[in-house]
């Protein structure tokens, strides 16, 4: 039941994150009530990916202390573990800032480093995921 809750909640946050990058790719065409709404929609689907993530973490860490068969290994694994998540927290952090810029400009490069913000947090996600 745990790996199928896994399974599901890194679907869901990587579907939620897709959505909120081909919100952010929809952009560049958009006027400026159809801009923010686009906006709102990348920072709702980046929320549901980071709620999503923090479900997962909080399931993988759980797993990690499991699987360890003395308390000493549990700590180092965990230690591991959180040094290779580090890069997915600063790269939520890129992608708010990101997004918090490009709601406040009206230009192209704002919403380019939005996007690609985006498409980076998700190549993140997937790599510690084991690209699920």
């Amino acid at each position: 039941m745990l790996r199928n809750l896994r399974r599901h909640t890194s679907s869901l946050l990587l579907f939620a994150l897709a959505l909120a990058v081909l919100g952010l790719v929809s952009i560049s065409s958009c006027s400026g009530n159809q801009r923010q709404d686009t906006l709102r929609a990348a920072v709702i689907g980046t929320n549901a990916a980071r709620d999503g993530f923090t479900t997962w973490d909080a399931t993988h860490q759980k797993d990690i202390v499991e699987k360890a068969k003395t308390r000493e290994d549990a700590e180092r694994e965990l230690a591991s573990y959180r040094d290779s998540r580090a890069p997915v927290v600063a790269t939520f952090e890129s992608v708010y800032r990101a997004l918090a810029l490009a709601a406040t400009q009206t230009d192209d490069p704002s919403l380019r480093a939005a996007l690609a913000a985006s498409a980076e947090l998700l190549q993140s996600i997937r790599k510690i995921t084991g690209g699920k």
